[in-house]
């Protein structure tokens, strides 16, 4: 794929609202350079074909360490039903990745985040796209619901 013809796809899951925020960051970012690309919001039974893409962006909020269940449980069902992975998973040439995620509150600080960056991350290495960075970013702290 031509640097011209790089497509790149913002997948982001939030709850909160704080990776919202840097999805949609990230995404008015590449429009500025002029890069063309896609904004799309993890949601149940949502299939991304990662290869039309030059570089994917996937991020998640922190929750215990790891991202959280939905976005979990796309990463896996992107890995058994819609992504071909090869042995040694080799990687493509023309496909890139970043994983970022949120984190807030009365943690440990980036090290909060950095075992949620290493899982997603490695979704997409098994899937041949080679993560080139990982961004962990503070948000605001959301109490957990006190509901049921």
């Amino acid at each position: 794929m031509a640097a011209d013809e790089c497509r790149a796809l913002t997948l982001f899951w939030s709850a909160g609202g704080n990776t919202r925020k840097v999805a949609l960051a990230l995404h008015g970012l590449l429009g500025e350079l002029d890069v063309a690309a896609d904004l799309v919001e993890i949601s149940p039974g949502l299939a991304v074909d990662y290869y039309a893409y030059g570089l994917v962006l996937l991020g998640a909020p922190v929750y215990q360490f790891l991202p959280p269940e939905p976005v979990i449980a796309f990463l896996k069902e992107q890995q058994r039903a819609r992504v071909r992975v090869d042995a040694a998973a080799p990687e493509r040439k023309d496909c890139f990745g970043v994983v970022f995620c949120t984190y807030g509150g009365p943690h440990t600080g980036a090290r909060e985040a950095v075992p949620a960056l290493k899982y997603m991350g490695q979704f997409l290495e098994h899937a041949g796209i080679r993560v080139v960075d990982e961004w962990p970013v503070v948000g605001e702290f959301h109490e957990p619901s006190q509901a049921g």
